[in-house]
């Protein structure tokens, strides 16, 4: 298999940090383990380890490997270390967002000669503008837009995506060799507010829900 640019380019950088130091550690196997697994062109520890040309003893059990001295070396020097990582959590957390589209009946209009207690019975029970903000503010998203048109009301809003990012910081935490405790401390980066959730919300509230909604 040719080695991909993103791996040579992890290896080179890796390299220059350990030949600074003046050490021979960590080893170029090691490195190798390292950058296949940081740039995806390894699926796997036990992949990385194979494409580094380790023996079978070792292929078959890779922890050996990934909970190595010279793997932790290689952590700290492209820094990864534990204090790192606590930062990368809190920008997950911060800045992982995607754009999400619902679609609500329109708020109905006040008629002419319509008291403004009827009215306000009348439109009991549909979400208003304001109720669709705080719902999806308090699942930590922020409405962009609402938008009446063509008889709809039009809600953009953003909603956490934590997704992507999620599974490259898990396969930094497997290098670590530290995935098992870690995918506990970071459930809370596996959320996603979805239209779905959204309409749970609405349910859950007694907000009145209509063919249209969602």
């Amino acid at each position: 298999m040719e080695e991909n640019n993103t791996t040579k380019s992890i290896e080179q950088f890796i390299l220059m940090k350990r030949n600074n130091t003046g050490e021979k550690t960590p080893t170029l196997k090691q490195i190798k383990v390292v950058s296949t697994l940081l740039s995806g062109e390894a699926k796997s520890p036990t992949e990385a380890i194979k494409l580094a040309n380790y023996g079978q003893s070792t292929i078959k059990n890779p922890n050996r490997v990934i909970n190595s001295k010279g793997v932790k070396e290689i952590m700290d020097m492209i820094g990864l270390n534990n204090m790192e990582l606590a930062k990368t959590n809190l920008e997950l957390l911060k800045n992982s967002y995607k754009i999400e589209t619902a679609i609500f009946p329109p708020m109905p209009k006040q008629s002419k000669g319509e008291k403004d207690e009827e009215y306000e019975e009348r439109i009991k029970g549909v979400i208003t503008d304001d109720q669709i903000r705080e719902i999806i503010g308090g699942n930590r998203g922020f409405v962009k837009n609402i938008t009446n048109k063509n008889n709809e009301r039009v809600v953009i809003y953003t909603a956490p995506d934590n997704q992507v990012r999620l599974k490259a910081l898990e396969l930094i935490y497997k290098i670590k060799g530290s995935f098992a405790p870690t995918k506990q401390e970071n459930k809370n980066l596996n959320y996603n507010f979805s239209p779905a959730m959204l309409r749970a919300e609405m349910k859950k509230r007694n907000i009145k829900i209509t063919d249209k909604i969602l």
